[in-house]
């Protein structure tokens, strides 16, 4: 018959397990102690001769389960205050015994003054390494925020030389509508003076033969036509639509 739910998550189990890396001398122990005590499990940890970490944990395996993936730390290889697990394996488990508490086993009996004292001694280990890793972070955090900025200095070089662009193709265009309008206008006083001419010479030869006549009123046609081309030319210039057809060259 399967177990119940609720006696399946209650039951408690226990387990061994050694842990490999730098976790001697590094304040591992009391990183283990901690999350441990977060875990509510029971049993105690300790250093082995062969530079490795034996963990004998007690609780629900859910607890055990979450207890392990937080001391997995993985830390700098090239740092000696940072905690660097390179291993967990379980081993056969402990023979029974009743687990009170957690606690960090030093290899002898000690008051309670003297656990206090090196529990406290352990923990500032594991704090230096952990403060250690946390400058390391800032410092690289500076560095991206510097290399950021860098960027940031950059584009607004480009948005400014973008902006000078602009500057420099806004006084082009200034500097040649004018050179157009004053084109247009000399080319205005150029047709204007062809028109004069023409109804003055309509009005000296008016007693001239039909031909002379035809020939002038002809010429007076061509020069309003040239003048309504100016005109239109300038109004297209000052309302900014495009030009249909491209003005004849003429002369300066």
């Amino acid at each position: 018959m399967p177990e119940p739910m609720n006696k399946k998550m209650h039951r408690t189990i226990r387990k061994r397990f050694i842990a490999r890396g730098r976790v001697q001398r590094a304040g591992y122990r009391a990183f283990i102690l901690a999350f441990a005590d977060a875990n509510n499990l029971k049993g105690y940890t300790r250093n082995l001769p062969d530079r490795t970490v034996e963990i004998v944990c007690e609780g629900p395996p859910g607890a055990i389960d979450a207890f392990l993936k937080s001391i997995d730390r993985k830390g700098d290889p090239q740092n000696p205050l940072s905690i660097n697990v390179i291993s967990i394996t379980e081993a056969p488990p402990p023979p029974g015994g009743e687990l009170k508490d957690f606690h960090i086993d030093y290899g002898r009996e000690l008051t309670a003054i003297e656990r206090e004292s090196m529990d406290r001694d352990e923990m500032m280990v594991m704090g230096a390494g952990m403060l250690n890793i946390n400058v390391d972070d800032v410092g690289t955090a500076v560095k991206d925020v510097g290399q950021k900025v860098d960027t940031l200095g950059q584009k607004i070089d480009g948005v400014g030389k973008d902006v000078q662009n602009v500057g420099s193709a806004v006084r082009d265009m200034h500097a040649d509508m004018n050179t157009r309008f004053d084109h247009m206008a000399e080319r205005y006083d150029l047709i204007a003076t062809s028109l004069v001419k023409a109804i003055d010479r309509m009005d000296r030869n008016s007693k001239q033969t039909d031909k002379a006549i035809e020939q002038s009123r002809k010429e007076a046609a061509a020069a309003n036509r040239e003048l309504a081309k100016a005109v239109n030319f300038m109004i297209r210039k000052l309302s900014g639509r495009p030009s249909g057809n491209k003005p004849r060259n003429a002369r300066k």
